[in-house]
């Protein structure tokens, strides 16, 4: 199970480089956008982890349906509750059409499109804080789980 976690803490460390230092160095949408997807990675490997811990062995390949069965078997954590749906959120934002404005700035923004809402999505640096912190905090309770098992 350590194993699992440390693939998940990998993609995160990818992350935090992303974040702390393409994103300060370059401010693109591109690596805004790169630092969501490995967020997404990051949410996506820790799901076995999960799994391993609630014992479950049908496991779907698809994301979506893992996801919906952590959900379920999670139900009663908020933070894991909270992470599935920022999960969901930003899959559709990978997805989705995309324009950057005030590239190269601190105000660097990414115009997203959803499919399914009428009014475009906002992504800036510091919602993109505000989602690493939240997958942080993630991962450090993920670790108390497997230490506490």
């Amino acid at each position: 199970m350590e194993e699992l976690f440390e693939e998940a803490a990998s993609e995160f460390k990818r992350a935090d480089h992303l974040f702390y230092v393409s994103l300060k160095y370059s401010r693109t949408g591109d690596v805004l956008m790169s630092l969501i997807d490995r967020l997404i990675a990051c949410i996506d490997k820790s799901m076995d982890v999960l799994f391993k811990l609630k014992e479950i062995k049908e496991i779907p390949p698809a994301p979506l349906p893992r996801a919906n069965l952590i959900k379920q078997n999670f139900a009663e954590d908020k933070l894991i509750m909270k992470t599935m749906d920022l999960f969901f959120i930003m899959r559709k934002m990978i997805r989705s059409e995309k324009e950057a404005s005030n590239e190269f700035r601190r105000t660097l923004k990414v115009t997203i499109q959803m499919p399914d809402e009428d009014e475009p999505f906002i992504l800036d640096i510091d919602t993109a804080q505000i989602y690493f912190d939240l997958v942080k905090k993630y991962l450090q309770h993920i670790r108390e789980m497997i230490s506490d098992d």
